[in-house]
């Protein structure tokens, strides 16, 4: 837990995850990752972000 990683959940839980989500979010963004999730509702939130992929459509680029 670092105090960035803090704010950048707050950030996305402002956006309209939940605090659990905002966190993997935030992490994502932290690590320069994606977030994998089935969460369609969660991803459309913050889908600009590019912190987010949406395993219902297909796998990201190099998974499949």
């Amino acid at each position: 837990m670092t105090e960035s990683l803090g704010l950048r959940a707050a950030e996305f839980a402002s956006r309209g995850l939940t605090g659990y989500d905002a966190w993997y979010a935030a992490l994502a963004r932290e690590l320069g990752a994606l977030w994998l999730t089935f969460d369609g509702r969660a991803h459309a939130d913050i889908a600009g972000e590019g912190v987010s992929w949406y395993l219902a459509d297909a796998l990201p680029p190099g998974l499949a």
